[in-house]
């Protein structure tokens, strides 16, 4: 995939969280973590997926290992939890969190690759 592509996905990620965190102002519901955390997290994803596109070191190894870790773990538990939505029938929700789980899954590919494949990141283990 090119450049062009990575840019793109990095502000449609930006867009959802930030999207989400309006939408959590707006109704006013959920606490710091509720509002704030969508954007933070597609920063923190967008960050990572642009330094393994650019080849850059930006924060140390174990930083994005355990962004990459964070973020498959979360991805786990969404599928166990649409897997619980399915068995008692309840379809909207579970098909709106499997989408988003599967919009994740390229930046999760770009994070392992960035935190356990990158020369340039391997070298800055401190």
């Amino acid at each position: 995939m090119n450049r062009g592509f990575w840019w793109i996905y990095s502000f449609v990620l930006c867009a959802i969280g930030y999207g989400r965190m309006f939408e959590r102002i707006i109704k006013d519901s959920g606490g710091s973590w509720s509002q704030f955390g969508p954007p933070i997290a597609a920063m923190v994803l967008a960050i990572g997926m642009l330094g393994w596109l650019h080849n850059r070191t930006l924060l140390n190894v174990w930083a994005w290992r355990g962004a990459h870790a964070f973020l498959v773990l979360g991805q786990l538990l969404a599928a166990l939890f649409v897997t619980y939505l399915a068995v008692f029938g309840v379809y909207a929700p579970a098909t709106l969190i499997l989408a988003f789980a599967a919009i994740l899954i390229p930046a999760s590919i770009a994070l392992f690759r960035y935190s356990y494949r990158s020369a340039t990141l391997s070298k800055s283990r401190e």
